[in-house]
């Protein structure tokens, strides 16, 4: 098992931001190889059955925490996110995350596949 990495992301201001409809943060989300693999052990399993929108899809969570930059030089803190992204979690209904498993020799064809 990886060392838990707590943080891997940033959100700063939008310093570029011309219209309302762009974001007001922007940054960058590092995705750990754990992360990456169960991903793709996601596409396995739904790519064949993505047709619509309503279709499963591969799936992340996310999580973030405010903060504020320390002042200096004479500048303002500024708020900022700090955002993980991890094995999906879905809180809504209960279904059960892809587990981390090493990958097994043979393709998975079923969730049941998939988990063992």
């Amino acid at each position: 098992m990886s060392d838990k990495v707590y943080f891997n992301g940033r959100l700063n201001n939008n310093k570029f931001k011309q219209k309302d409809s762009q974001p007001d943060m922007i940054g960058d989300l590092e995705l750990t190889m754990e992360l990456c693999e169960n991903i793709h052990k996601q596409y396995l399993l739904y790519k064949d059955r993505i047709h619509s929108n309503d279709d499963p899809k591969p799936k992340i969570s996310i999580a973030g925490w405010f903060n504020m930059t320390k002042p200096r030089d004479g500048k303002d803190p500024e708020k900022y996110l700090t955002v993980r992204g991890s094995v999906h979690r879905d809180r809504k209904d209960g279904e059960e995350p892809v587990p981390n498993h090493q990958p097994t020799t043979s393709k998975p064809t079923s969730l049941d596949d998939l988990l063992s």
